[in-house]
């Protein structure tokens, strides 16, 4: 991690203490990702949200252009099923991740 993505201090971190930036890597993005599908599984929040297969990676996935990716691999009715409630899509380089339309809209705050 660069230091001034996360304004952490020229000093001993101490145990306990948490610094949030932007998630601006693809694995930044899939990891804080991965977390909260994992989370959203958990509680049950993804109960019958559509599921798909993709044969692309997550990385590819989550960046920019990973919206039209997604719309041009996808048949037209899964891919409608993004925009109305989101999609668990399971990947060719990890298990699983919740995404819906407003990733790619939306400043991805990451802490550490």
């Amino acid at each position: 991690m660069e230091k001034e993505r996360f304004c952490i201090p020229d000093r001993e971190i101490e145990k306990g203490e948490v610094f949030v930036g932007v998630a601006s890597t693809p694995e930044e993005k899939v990891s804080r990702l991965s977390v909260a599908t994992d989370r959203y599984i958990q509680q049950g929040y993804l109960q019958g949200v559509p599921f798909a297969w993709v044969d692309l990676s997550a990385r590819d996935v989550v960046v920019d252009g990973g919206y039209q990716l997604l719309e041009n691999y996808l048949s037209s009715d899964i891919f409608h099923e993004l925009g109305k409630e989101g999609l668990l899509l399971s990947f060719n380089d990890i298990s699983q991740l919740y995404l819906d339309i407003y990733h790619w809209q939306s400043i991805q705050f990451l802490a550490k």
